[in-house]
C-alpha cells in the first residue's frame, strides 16, 4: 500500500497525487468502468512509488466521483480535460510518464500525441477506434445507413471488455454526411 496518497480537485477533476515528493510523475489513466483509485489497486502506484515515482491519478467522465454526470465520455468532452490534466503536471513535475489502460489509452493518444512523454505504458490498449466501432456495430447487428439514421444507439457489449451490458454510441453527422468521430478514428489508427 502506498504510504502517501492526496486527494486534490484539478479544475473540478477529482484527482489523487500517490507516494512522497519527486520530480518524476506518471500520470495514470483508467479505462471503461474504472476510477481513480484503482491505480492503487491495480499495484500501479505501490510499484512505481517505491521506483521514485509519483504517480497522478484521475476520474474520467462519468467515472468514480463523477459517475453522476452523463453524456461526455467521448473525446470532445475527455481530450480537453486530459489537456488540462497535462498542463497541471507539467506546472509540477519535471518528468512526465503515462500509464492508461484500455480506452484510457486511446484518449490518451489522442490528447498527448504532441507531447514527449518519458515512458507510456498501455494495458489492453483501444488501438483502432474504427475497428472497435465496426465490430460492436456487427456484435449489435446495427449497419452503418441505421447508425446514421438513428443518430443514438444503445449497444449491447460483452462484459470483459466495458464492464458492463450496453454502452451508448453517438454519432454527430455532419453537413456532407460523415460522422464526426471518424475523423478521431482514422487519426489514431496504428
Amino acid at each position: 500500500m502506498v504510504t502517501k496518497k492526496r486527494t486534490i480537485q484539478i479544475h473540478s477533476i477529482p484527482a489523487i497525487i500517490w507516494g512522497t515528493s519527486s520530480k518524476r510523475l506518471y500520470l495514470y489513466i483508467h479505462g471503461q468502468g474504472g476510477c481513480k483509485e484503482e491505480a492503487e489497486a491495480e499495484a500501479f502506484a505501490n510499484i512505481a512509488c517505491r521506483n521514485g515515482w509519483q504517480v497522478l491519478s484521475i476520474d474520467l467522465p462519468e467515472h468514480g466521483d463523477r459517475k453522476s454526470e452523463s453524456n461526455s465520455f467521448d473525446p470532445w468532452h475527455i481530450v480537453p480535460e486530459l489537456n488540462t490534466i497535462m498542463k497541471f503536471a507539467k506546472g509540477h513535475w519535471e518528468q512526465i510518464s503515462l500509464f492508461a489502460n484500455s480506452i484510457g489509452a486511446w484518449f490518451s493518444m489522442l490528447s498527448f500525441k504532441d507531447e514527449r512523454l518519458r515512458n507510456c505504458l498501455f494495458v489492453s490498449p483501444v488501438l483502432d477506434m474504427k475497428k472497435l466501432i465496426s465490430n460492436m456495430m456487427k456484435w449489435a447487428n446495427v449497419s452503418e445507413a441505421r447508425l446514421k439514421k438513428s443518430l443514438l444507439l444503445l449497444l449491447p457489449l460483452c462484459k470483459h471488455f466495458l464492464g458492463s451490458i450496453g454502452n451508448t454510441l453517438q454519432i454527430t453527422l455532419l453537413q456532407n454526411g460523415k460522422y464526426r468521430p471518424k475523423y478521431y478514428m482514422e487519426r489514431m489508427t496504428i
